[in-house]
């Protein structure tokens, strides 16, 4: 009977993502696979920006939510992404994803509305913030449908070997966390041969929110004193752990160059998984991957992401 409860539930939502996903005709549907903390003490909360950021760019249509592990436990992680979008993001679903690197392979709410939103037509561009598995998953499971994932947007690479040091302190280092966290999962999304946009965290660390951000943020509405008020300590390390003037929005990047490409830098590049690293190398060698890497940001970047988080939501064009 419980079985027969789960399955049931399952298809119900998964049924509902395809029925009530319909894209706006001049907007990129995308999907976004996420592992949103906020609120949690002493965790990132990168994700509730970007997601922020997504509510608030016409140029999107979201096909879906799918949670992940990460950044706190998947409890955590739905919960907070649900929240979020009840708060701000309108009538998006959020399907919960992989519990842990264990659960690759295996399906999930989250790998199966994803395909039932590509079986009924759509496209989608998926915007990967958290570590690889939903995604490896959904690709082990649903090789044919891949086809229909036009681009992936991944939040990790590094150019150099070891720990990655943000700021000018010699601590904190850090993981490139997406890649470490199940490099496995890295490796299979890899061999699918998808388009792929990477998004480091060296360069994402060039989008900051400062303390003068957050006080415009606070002033913008709901939104953004919802975020500021739960941003606290997260700035405060960054500041004084870390030694620079604001916390590092990693997950923003992607949204960024998705959505004003003309102000985020991008080269070509291949990509090379040793170990739990994912190394960009400029040279062709054996085993890499060709992808595009966003290497930097210009002046007016920190600009267009603020303005858009303090904005109304813009109607759909």
């Amino acid at each position: 009977m419980r079985i027969q409860s789960i399955v049931s539930s399952r298809f119900t939502r998964c049924a509902l993502a395809g029925l009530l996903f319909v894209a706006n005709a001049r907007a990129t549907a995308i999907w976004i696979d996420t592992d949103p903390a906020i609120g949690a003490p002493w965790r990132e909360v990168d994700d509730a920006f970007a997601l922020l950021l997504a509510f608030r760019s016409y140029e999107l249509t979201i096909a879906g939510i799918s949670a992940s592990y990460g950044n706190a436990p998947l409890s955590c992680t739905t919960h907070v992404a649900r929240d979020l979008v009840r708060r701000f993001g309108g009538t998006v679903s959020v399907y919960e994803g992989a519990q842990s690197a264990a659960d690759l392979g295996q399906a999930t709410a989250a790998s199966d509305a994803l395909a039932n939103t590509l079986r009924h037509g759509h496209h989608v561009t998926y915007l990967a913030l958290a570590p690889l598995t939903n995604l490896a998953t959904f690709a082990r499971l649903h090789p044919e449908l891949l086809p229909r994932v036009d681009r992936v947007y991944f939040v990790g690479g590094q150019s150099s070997p070891g720990l990655l040091r943000i700021g000018r302190r010699a601590w904190p280092k850090m993981h490139d966390a997406n890649v470490f966290k199940d490099p496995r999962a890295v490796a299979q999304v890899l061999a699918a041969n998808l388009p792929m946009m990477l998004a480091p965290p060296e360069t994402g660390a060039q989008l900051m929110i400062a303390s003068d951000d957050m006080r415009q943020l606070r002033r913008s509405g709901a939104a953004g004193e919802f975020i500021a008020s739960r941003s606290t300590i997260w700035l405060a390390f960054w500041r004084s752990v870390a030694g620079i003037r604001g916390g590092p929005v990693f997950d923003c990047l992607p949204l960024l160059s998705l959505v004003r490409p003309d102000v985020v830098e991008v080269h070509s590049a291949f990509a090379q998984l040793n170990g739990s690293e994912l190394r960009l190398i400029r040279t062709r060698a054996s085993g890499v991957h060709a992808v595009t890497v966003c290497t930097g940001v210009d002046s007016s970047a920190h600009a267009e992401m603020l303005t858009r988080l303090t904005s109304a939501i813009p109607p759909k064009k």
